[in-house]
């Protein structure tokens, strides 16, 4: 098998692994980033509306309501986003103490951690997810479905745990991943 026009032999152990894992990875932060920027695109516009139909005493439905619809996905998708670049959950003794073992098994715990912060939240935001949907409940000014930004709690915390799945894999993995993270091997 040739991995980029090398031998086989050549390639590390797990090299192919990493390099799908790290491909898988950008591609769902690529995704997030869309999420976010879209969210973040529709909070300014219905912001600026609102602003100025107040501003000009227009008697219209307040849009402000789409912005706070859009602070789901900048929140919990968000969240994954910034697990995944490594600006979000930092513990600031993995870059002071030097001892590389003792570092791989602190980001081991706090992937683990992570982990299982986000399949619970999954669930939870999954469950509440579903009761909005069979509730039918709407908000009061646009009438958006109470199910739309619920959707986003489950989908940023299944995000986050594809992050720290393949984080956890990484630490096993020869160091060959583009990605940052620190590694047994």
């Amino acid at each position: 098998m040739i991995v980029d026009n090398e031998p086989a032999s050549l390639a590390a152990p797990g090299e192919g692994l990493a390099r799908l894992i790290d491909r898988i990875d950008q591609r769902l932060m690529w995704l997030e980033v869309w999420i976010c920027s879209a969210a973040l695109m529709v909070m300014s516009v219905s912001i600026l509306v609102s602003v100025i139909i107040r501003y000009a005493g227009i008697k219209m439905t307040n849009y402000g309501e789409l912005a706070l619809v859009c602070m789901a996905p900048l929140s919990f998708v968000g969240a994954a986003l910034c697990y995944a670049r490594g600006t979000h959950i930092a513990v600031d003794i993995l870059r002071v103490v030097r001892n590389r073992r003792f570092n791989c098994l602190l980001n081991l715990g706090v992937i683990l951690m992570c982990l299982g912060f986000a399949l619970i939240f999954f669930y939870f935001g999954g469950q509440f997810f579903i009761e909005f949907i069979e509730s039918g409940e709407i908000m009061m000014d646009v009438g958006t479905p109470l199910y739309v930004p619920a959707f986003f709690f489950p989908l940023g915390m299944l995000m986050l745990a594809i992050h720290a799945l393949f984080d956890l894999i990484r630490i096993f993995l020869p160091a060959t991943s583009s990605l940052p993270g620190v590694r047994f091997s």
